[in-house]
């Protein structure tokens, strides 16, 4: 077990060498050169998996992957602004298509590669999430994580766990409970619009929030009665499909499509008459728009409307 002075002189060490490889990832401003450092971590933390579980050849640089996020992502976002900037015509829609994550499936792919129990490693995944505003894994994460953190402190109440051990637990269930204070917010957004998804996760991490795609899973009227009555507890709740989201509904396709859509989404039977009219009353609008239509007639509800409606 290691002495306070040998954790905090650890810490310290592992704090500067983190800064140090982010100044020289902004200062380079190569996001392939972030790339290539994730993947040469990922590559050692599958070679400390082989090795028996060695943990300090996989400590040994997960530590520095919070830099490496934070560096890509900033590096992303100027990016995109300059692409924006050379493009002074319109929507930049096409531009946006050519932006891509290659990020993310290096973290999932680390994930995977973590045991519960390595806690600083958890401790830099969670960072991660929270630098890239990934309110969804990091729910994930916390649903995992969280149980098996107090199961592990009530068992290891004595001396049986490391003072070392028992501080980064802490860290790391500290950091979710900070996290719950960030805000935040699902996004609308459609497929076919990845400049505008861009522009938000862009203001997002200047704002600091937590985003998860909306709209989440939708259920039938049959399954809301179902469950009306129901006890509803904890070990009942599925946290993963709760925090799991969609691209909005497109309207701009047929009927058919949009039933397709929505028979994709849906979390088990039901049709697009349980949530969505067929016609509707466009004078009530009067109360709230003075350019709707008077009168009391039914009219269709087009294809725009039912997506917009979902």
């Amino acid at each position: 077990e290691h002495g306070t002075d040998t954790i905090t002189s650890t810490r310290q060490s592992s704090l500067v060498s983190g800064m140090t490889c982010l100044l020289s990832l902004l200062t380079i401003g190569d996001f392939d050169e972030v790339i290539n450092l994730c993947n040469k971590i990922l590559l050692t933390l599958k070679g400390g998996k082989l090795d028996n579980g060695d943990k300090k050849s996989r400590n040994a640089c997960l530590f520095l992957l919070p830099a490496c996020c934070y560096a890509y992502t900033n590096i992303m976002c100027r990016k995109w602004e300059t692409m924006k900037l050379g493009n002074t015509m319109g929507r930049h829609t096409a531009s946006a298509f050519a932006v891509k994550d290659l990020f993310s499936p290096i973290l999932d792919s680390i994930t995977e590669l973590v045991n519960l129990d390595d806690w600083a490693n958890i401790d830099a995944i969670a960072q991660c999430c929270v630098l890239l505003c990934d309110g969804r894994r990091l729910l994930r994460l916390a649903n995992n994580v969280l149980p098996h953190a107090i199961k592990t402190l009530m068992r290891n109440s004595g001396a049986a766990i490391s003072s070392d051990e028992r501080s980064v637990i802490s860290r790391v269930t500290s950091l979710f409970v900070d996290a719950c204070e960030i805000p935040t917010v699902r996004v609308i957004n459609l497929k076919r619009r990845p400049d505008r998804l861009l522009d938000f996760m862009a203001d997002a991490a200047k704002e600091q929030l937590l985003v998860i795609k909306g709209p989440a899973k939708l259920r039938s009227k049959s399954q809301v009665k179902k469950n009306a009555n129901a006890i509803v507890s904890p070990s009942s709740i599925d946290v993963n499909e709760a925090c799991s989201g969609y691209d909005a509904f497109d309207g701009q396709c047929g009927a058919d499509e949009l039933d397709d859509q929505l028979l994709e989404r849906l979390a088990g039977d039901g049709a697009l008459s349980d949530f969505i009219r067929a016609k509707w009353r466009p004078g009530d609008l009067r109360a709230f728009d003075r350019e709707a239509r008077n009168g009391n007639e039914l009219v269709a509800t087009s294809i725009t409307e039912r997506a917009c409606a979902l």
